[in-house]
Formats: C-alpha cells, structure tokens, sequence
C-alpha cells in the first residue's frame, strides 16, 4: 500500500485556550504521523517551552518556531514590521506588546506577563527572541507580504502558522463590544483563490479562506508575525 508522503489528518482539536498547543501536535503528526491530541497538551506544553513549564503557560509562536528549530525543522519567521520596529520590541518589549492592544486590554498586562484567562498566561519579555535574532540558521524576514509570501513558499514540505483574528477568520460576529480574538491556526497552501486553513476547532477543518477576509485576520492584531515550518527530510 503506498501511503502519503505526509499525514492527511492531522489537526488535532484543542483543549480552551490552548489553540497554539493544537498547531504544535498538528505540525508534529502532519511531518512525523504522530497522532497527538487534547489529551497530550500539558506534555506537548513542556515539549514547546523546553521544558521550562509552569502550571498555567501557554505556547506563544516565537516558543513554537524555537521548539521546532530544535527538533531540526528549517524555519524562517516573517514580520509585518520593520527591522526597526523589531529592534525596539527587543528593547521596550511590554510597550511594543501593548502597540498591538486595544486600550481596553492594557489592564491584562502586569509587570512583563499577559493574563489571557485567569488560568493562562503569557511571558511577554521571552529572551528567545534575542536568541533567534543571534541564530543565523533561522531566518527573518520583515515588512512582508504573507499571500505572496505563501504562494511562493508553499510546498508538500512545509506548513504555515498563522497568528490571528479567530472571529474574523470564521466570519462570526464577537461575544462583546471592543473584543479581541488572539488564534493560532495552520495553513498548508494556497489554491484555486483560497487558502487552505487547519483549525484546532475541528468542525472547521479544512476551512477555505480568500486572501482579503484571511489578510483582515492577521492585520487585526496590528503587527502580524508567521512562520513558514519545513522539513529536512
């Protein structure tokens, strides 16, 4: 029997709040037909942070593209901002994250951590930044274009992560005035006007988007970052 390449499904469904945990086990069983799901998440949590785990952290992307450097994938992270918007969040990081908030979300940020929910947080001033920056084996790449950044990278070899508007992405409308939806989702190619989009909402997958409801997505959360996930094989 001749299998595929790659695993066909691959997108795990994730636990509330942990859709980066998701696209990590998705990237993982789509290159290496692993079958991680919710019930991995804490252990693929440890994995993501190297693990540095405490009770309550989530995966932001940057730890995802790390990780995966690790595990000896080819990355190359892409920026909507510039070298030097990106020189200056490595210097002020808290002020540079709170560019990317509606005011009515400062109050979430105390000292240098993100409180999502009462349960989840976010490190703000991550050192991998400054780590990858000094990595010449991952590549940077700023003030980009990411549809035309995808159909010229896209391939079998490589999937996308996508940080994002959840709400817009589905066409939903939000549960409350001024809300903002951080959401992590994987992208394998663009075909036929569409994106192909894996989601860790499973009744969604895969979800075909067109390039202007997918492009006001990302931009919603102001200076969008992606990630291109290669393999080496």
């Amino acid at each position: 029997m001749n299998y595929p390449k790659y695993q066909i499904n691959f997108m795990p469904e994730a636990f509330p709040g942990y859709c980066s945990t998701a696209c990590l086990m998705g990237i993982l069983n789509y290159f290496w037909y692993t079958t991680f799901n919710m019930k991995d998440t804490r252990d693929i949590i440890r994995l993501g942070l190297l693990w540095k785990y405490k009770h309550g952290d989530m995966l932001d992307q940057i730890d995802i593209a790390y990780c995966l450097y690790q595990l000896w994938f080819k990355i190359n992270i892409y920026y909507q901002m510039s070298a030097a918007d990106y020189d200056y969040m490595l210097k002020e990081p808290v002020l540079a994250f709170k560019k990317t908030l509606i005011k009515s979300y400062h109050s979430a940020v105390q000292w240098d951590t993100y409180t999502h929910t009462s349960w989840l947080k976010m490190k703000i001033t991550s050192d991998l930044f400054m780590k990858i920056k000094n990595e010449t084996s991952i590549e940077q790449h700023f003030e980009v274009d990411f549809a035309k950044t995808i159909k010229k990278k896209q391939s079998e070899n490589t999937l996308f992560l996508l940080g994002l508007d959840g709400y817009i992405l589905l066409d939903e409308p939000y549960p409350s005035e001024g809300f903002v939806s951080w959401h992590v989702v994987l992208c394998s190619w663009f075909k036929d006007w569409y994106f192909q989009i894996y989601d860790s909402w499973p009744k969604n997958n895969p979800l075909q988007v067109d390039e202007g409801r997918l492009g006001l997505a990302m931009t919603k959360i102001n200076q969008f970052m992606f990630i291109s996930i290669t393999s080496n094989e």
